[in-house]
């Protein structure tokens, strides 16, 4: 009788009728598919779960570069802002060192005068 191989290569000879052994082998293969389908299941499962989780870390990601693009908009203005004012001050700064420097050029040249007029 030919039947089935065992793991060393012979023949196992079944005491088993031929209708029984294609009916275990179905149900063998049947319990093989269904554990294979809830594995593939409990896998997909699992990658939804690694899915959402990282969409939700994503999701937190852009709500804090959003929160910190916005208040760097804010600080940038008081920085604009705040060189305007210093651009301002400098230039009035520039032209009181100026009219100073005027000043003090015209008190020379009247004391130079009047040294030349006392001498």
């Amino acid at each position: 009788m030919v039947g089935p191989y065992n793991c060393s290569g012979s023949t196992t000879i079944s005491s088993m009728p031929a209708g029984t052994a294609d009916k275990q082998e179905r149900r063998s293969n049947d319990e093989r598919k269904k554990r294979r389908l809830a594995s593939n299941r409990e896998s997909a499962r699992r990658s939804r779960v690694r899915k959402q989780r990282r969409l939700d870390d994503l999701s937190s990601q852009v709500a804090e570069l959003l929160d910190t693009n916005q208040r760097l908009l804010i600080e940038l203005n008081h920085m604009i802002a705040r060189h305007a004012r210093i651009v301002r001050e400098n230039a009035k700064l520039r032209e009181e060192a100026a009219d100073f420097q005027k000043r003090l050029n015209e008190m020379e040249v009247a004391s130079s005068l009047e040294e030349l007029l006392y001498v």
